[in-house]
């Protein structure tokens, strides 16, 4: 059983590979995190590989149709909420074959140490262009959140934000700007860590 203040590591995933369960066991070897894998419809070729995380302790969610990440991000958020009421907070590995385990508990410290702030992670990606600074710009300015340079990778999510999360859209890619907006307008800070 975990500790309930611990925050829950929520994995929304599609079409997983060996690097999901490396990621876990890396997790799982240094700290006693719940995890929450949630499969957005990858198929019964990826059977196994979920099978094999429940085994090592991992809760998995599955939806039968692909719904986007931001619903497998509500869907890993409601179920955590339900069972550890009185965690910290989530954190949204919304990357996991790109994340590293320091990164995911470089957000936890900052979630147990900034009590009530959302916390962006981010790492380079793939096409970062002028469709990328264009986004980075249009985010801060709806949101008045600065996002960070490299994209969102990482989103730790105080638990008393929980609610606004899953009240709000989303788009298939993840939370949407109004979520963000919201706890803006409500005074939420916001770290980026680098």
């Amino acid at each position: 059983m975990y500790e309930v203040t611990l925050p829950s590591i929520i994995i929304p995933i599609q079409s997983p590979d060996g690097r999901l369960p490396a990621l876990v066991d890396a997790i799982r070897s240094q700290w006693d995190y719940p995890i929450i894998v949630v499969d957005d419809g990858s198929g019964p070729e990826n059977v196994r590989i979920f099978r094999a995380l429940q085994r090592t302790g991992c809760t998995v969610l599955t939806h039968r149709v692909k719904k986007g990440v931001g619903e497998a991000i509500k869907t890993g958020v409601h179920h955590a909420k339900n069972h550890y009421p009185i965690s910290i907070g989530y954190i949204v590995v919304a990357s996991p074959l790109s994340c590293t385990p320091e990164a995911i508990l470089q957000v936890a410290d900052a979630l147990e140490s900034l009590p009530n702030t959302l916390v962006f992670e981010g790492f380079a990606k793939k096409g970062s262009g002028i469709t990328h600074h264009l986004l980075r710009w249009w985010h801060q300015l709806s949101t008045g959140y600065a996002w960070p340079e490299r994209g969102i990778d990482i989103l730790g999510v105080p638990a008393i934000c929980g609610d606004t999360l899953l009240a709000q859209p989303c788009r298939p890619t993840g939370p949407s700007h109004r979520f963000y907006r919201h706890l803006s307008r409500e005074g939420f800070p916001c770290v980026v860590l680098s």
